[in-house]
């Protein structure tokens, strides 16, 4: 009994000094902020791109519609399940390739399948960085970034904490907050027009096969 409590005595103590580490870190960067004047926008960078070019690549070359596959011996149930399972690689791509986060005066915008959503300041609640990278609002993935322990052994600054912690600030300080809402184009596209490019591309990388 007596280690169960030394246990849970040290467990608590290690979780009242993360949280002093992070209320220490926000109030770091709160201070290194000054108010934004326009919307501020994340968006995926490099990394994901390429990324996205060998998801897509793979796709044509390996996929349920791949570039070598006799499509005239397909039946409707084998086209059905094909392009179900290629508008979904779809989805995928446009997660790699056209993530992004606003923040406006009205919250923060964040693409879905069909729309791009706004969670209102007041309703924005934990914002965290897990550790593969992904920022996360209330149970939302927002967008991935470079994992923090890969971006500190390369020496960067890890992104996804700070976009968090940025978050965060924006949500309590009303101050900190852009001062004017975006436009719909500042504010993405949702991810179901991506559904489009692969199989855009498989009909083009099949055309490229008939003609040879």
């Amino acid at each position: 009994m007596k280690r169960h409590r030394i246990w849970g005595s040290s467990r608590r103590e290690r979780q009242r000094h993360e949280r002093e580490k992070q209320y220490q870190r926000l109030a770091a960067l709160a201070a290194r902020l000054a108010p934004p004047v326009a919307p501020i926008t994340w968006r995926a960078g490099w990394g994901c791109r390429a990324l996205g070019a060998i998801w897509l690549g793979q796709l044509v070359a390996f996929g349920p519609l791949a570039y070598d596959r006799d499509l005239g011996r397909f039946g409707a149930v084998d086209w059905f399940i094909r392009v179900l399972a290629t508008v979904f690689s779809g989805w995928i791509l446009g997660r790699l390739w056209a993530w992004q986060i606003t923040a406006d005066a009205t919250g923060v915008w964040i693409p879905r399948l069909w729309k791009v959503q706004c969670v209102p300041w007041d309703l924005v609640g934990t914002v965290r960085a897990r550790a593969d990278g992904t920022v996360v609002l209330d149970e939302r993935p927002l967008g991935p970034f470079l994992p923090p322990l890969v971006a500190r052994a390369l020496g960067r600054r890890a992104t996804a904490t700070t976009v968090a912690g940025h978050l965060t600030i924006m949500a309590h300080a009303n101050a900190l907050r852009p001062g004017v809402a975006a436009s719909r184009l500042r504010r993405g596209l949702p991810y179901a027009p991506w559904a489009l490019v692969p199989l855009i591309a498989l009909a083009v990388a099949h055309l490229i096969r008939a003609w040879r």
